[in-house]
């Protein structure tokens, strides 16, 4: 359905109505005669432009117009100056319909809805659209023939849509864009087809592409599969970073790593030239049955303040799993908290903090109860070397009526020096005395004793130390994925030596 206006009495004036559109193979087909040869005339003129020689496109506009919306009546003008022919249907509801591809050639664009809709129907509007934009390429080099399938438009929306689109067929295109301006003339956009996609796209448009060019059969320097398209990594820049908002999102099965705001892959340790703040914030919910796990790595300058929010709802036979490595920063406040909301609902929270020189790592993690039969698990470990101050800082709640509700706490810190501190204050709070609470902290020193058996078989003090920190943190790293554990080794290694700033 799309909503037009309707002009329904001098009383009542224009009324938005629904109007049904038949979502079939015929109208993405039209729909991709419009984007590429339509335009509206004075709102009430639907117009479709094509070359004297395309008669057959021609005929195939008129049948669509009668297929999906009964109009047999077809004005066809003809434009000696440019050997050109025009189809014309007077309709205001039709112009109005067709409003919502763009009215303009540089806002045409494919609706949302038509971006998600069965992909048969997709392949009919790049079909004619190509047919109407596109070309085909062909022409002799040194090395032989440049072949290329190309759709030309000057909205780069819509050439960014038919990308999408292409990727969701399986093809993958590239966009150029070409500046006109010195001639007065808007940007012109082409999307390229070309290598082994070539085919595929050839057998969609109609359009015989061999599978062998110059006596080889045809590849390409981009990828696709199911979940990923992959592209060659043309340029790489860097810039200091400035007063930049930072968004980063990681998906634990493939690596999937998006950034908006910075240009940089997977990088832990952003040199700022001033102070910041990271306030970042993060919210999970936890369905019946459901299993999370949220991993993350932090490693910001030293002269970033990292005060962030991390909190899950957890509901029946749900799971929350948070792994932390905190690293960097000048100051963190880090309290993951799982608010256990289901029965049996249970969380596990895994942390590990480093305190360099000038660092205060103020970290734990927070536990709320509300139903019976919940469980939860904390294991903090902390480092401090060179006067760095660790602080585990938590909270234990177990609410009235959470009845068989468990918790155990584990605080394990380790100072590499008689210069540093670790703190810890644990909050248990117990409202139901059907329920079981556990609580150990440890802390304590580098024993000499194990450095000098590590230097008795031929190791340094130095390497001594990072094997004893390395077996320290074991239980931590056993639980990350695999890239996230040689990330935070070796940033421990770093922060180890003081390389780290």
């Amino acid at each position: 359905e799309v909503e037009i206006k309707k002009w329904v009495g001098k009383k009542q004036g224009y009324k938005n109505i629904k109007r049904k559109i038949p979502s079939t193979k015929e109208f993405f087909k039209l729909a991709g005669y419009y984007l590429s040869e339509g335009s509206i005339s004075s709102g009430h003129y639907l117009n479709f432009s094509f070359s004297n020689k395309e008669v057959e496109l021609m005929e195939d506009v008129k049948h669509l117009l009668k297929k999906v919306f009964n109009i047999e009546k077809v004005l066809e003008m003809h434009h000696k100056k440019n050997n050109g022919t025009s189809l014309v249907v007077c309709s205001t509801e039709l112009c109005r319909i067709f409003g919502i591809f763009g009215k303009k050639a540089n806002k045409k664009n494919i609706p949302q809805w038509m971006m998600l809709e069965d992909q048969e129907k997709q392949k009919c509007l790049i079909e004619s659209y190509f047919n109407g934009d596109g070309n085909y390429y062909k022409k002799p080099c040194k090395s032989g023939i440049k072949e290329v399938l190309r759709l030309n438009s000057v909205s780069e929306k819509l050439t960014k849509q038919c990308r999408d689109i292409l990727l969701r067929l399986g093809i993958v295109s590239f966009i150029n864009a070409r500046d006109r301006s010195k001639e007065n003339r808007q940007t012109m956009y082409t999307l390229g087809i070309t290598g082994e996609y070539m085919s595929k796209f050839g057998e969609m448009t109609g359009i015989k592409i061999h599978k062998k060019l110059n006596g080889k059969n045809r590849a390409s320097m981009f990828g696709i599969n199911k979940d990923f398209a992959f592209f060659p990594i043309k340029e790489i820049n860097s810039r200091e970073v400035k007063d930049e908002i930072v968004y980063n999102f990681s998906v634990e099965a493939n690596e999937t790593y998006c950034v908006a705001g910075a240009a940089a892959h997977n990088c832990s340790a952003p040199q700022y030239n001033k102070n910041n703040i990271h306030a970042g914030c993060v919210e999970i919910y936890v369905k019946k049955g459901a299993r999370v796990r949220y991993s993350s790595i932090e490693n910001w300058s030293k002269n970033t303040y990292n005060l962030n929010t991390k909190r899950a709802i957890v509901e029946e036979d749900g799971i929350m799993e948070w792994i932390n490595g905190n690293l960097g920063s000048g100051f963190t406040m880090l309290y993951p908290s799982s608010i256990l909301k289901g029965k049996r609902a249970r969380t596990e929270m895994i942390g590990i903090a480093f305190a360099g020189n000038g660092q205060n790592q103020d970290t734990g993690s927070k536990v709320i109860h509300i139903a019976p039969d919940t469980s939860s698990t904390i294991i903090a470990k902390s480092i401090s070397k060179d006067g760095g101050i660790t602080t585990y800082r938590g909270l234990v709640k177990i609410n009235k009526g959470a009845t068989n509700a468990k918790s155990n706490v584990e605080c394990d810190a380790l100072m590499v020096d008689n210069i540093s501190r670790s703190d810890t204050i644990p909050y248990i709070q117990i409202l139901e005395n059907k329920s079981e609470i556990g609580h150990e902290a440890r802390t304590g020193k580098i024993s000499q004793e194990k450095i000098f058996y590590l230097m008795s078989r031929g190791f340094s003090e130095e390497e001594a130390k990072k094997m004893i920190v390395s077996g320290f943190i074991e239980p931590i790293t056993k639980q990350l994925p695999g890239e996230y554990a040689i990330e935070l080794n070796r940033l421990i290694e770093l922060e180890m030596e003081g390389s780290l700033g």
